[in-house]
């Protein structure tokens, strides 16, 4: 069975940096930073970590979104790296830059506080390029879309609970024709939004009686 130092090199092999082993509450693991570096003197910050984690009969990839746990298991290394690849392909951004068409790094961020506003900064290695956007509401598709790969899907459910009043709620925020709308009234557990936390959380905020949850699958 393939060893942390054999995880390792093979990383670095495939040109992760600052890739480490570390002792902590998830067990004896590496640790895979994600998304290009912000460098500031000696210290390296990264978007995000991935956690490699062995287990008896494999090994274990791990996540964490907003305080939750996302953990895949696979029955050997390489299986998991295949994984690792696909999730360190979701860092990449979907923008050039607008001076030199580079590719960029950018950093996309949602802050509910009354109104949902999202911002997101870009920077261009290349030429130095640097553009601020923001707005309200929910933000580009190409930037929702990056944001929802690097920090999971999240889903709104309306609770067996909900009023009449809830469900015309749903109605007005989500816009739905009311064919849809009759059909979600079925459902158990009735999935009536899915996409970033920040906008699963402000709809779930306006609707009232339903409950945000990370998509598992």
């Amino acid at each position: 069975m393939k060893t942390h130092e054999d995880a390792i090199a093979e990383l670095e092999r495939r040109e992760f940096r600052d890739v480490s082993r570390r002792k902590w509450t998830l067990g004896d693991c590496v640790v895979v930073p994600l998304g290009h570096s912000d460098t500031h003197g000696d210290i390296a910050a990264y978007p995000d970590v991935a956690w490699l984690v062995p287990s008896d009969d494999g090994w274990d990839l791990v996540r964490t979104f907003r305080q939750k746990e996302w953990r895949r298991r696979f029955t050997s290394l390489d299986l998991a790296f295949a994984a690792l690849l696909d999730v360190a392909s979701r860092f990449a951004f979907p923008d050039r830059c607008s001076h030199c068409r580079a590719e960029v790094d950018g950093h996309i961020s949602e802050n509910l506080q009354g109104d949902l506003r999202y911002r997101c900064s870009i920077r261009c290695p290349k030429c130095g390029n640097q553009v601020e956007s923001d707005g309200v509401g929910e933000m580009p598709d190409a930037w929702r879309e990056c944001l929802i790969a690097r920090e999971g899907r999240w889903n709104v459910t309306i609770t067996a609970s909900a009023t009449i009043e809830t469900w015309k709620r749903v109605h007005q925020i989500l816009r739905l024709d009311l064919r849809d709308l009759a059909e979600l009234r079925r459902t158990p557990n009735a999935r009536v939004y899915s996409g970033t936390f920040g906008m699963a959380t402000w709809v779930a905020r306006e609707i009232g009686e339903a409950a945000v949850e990370l998509d598992e699958s």
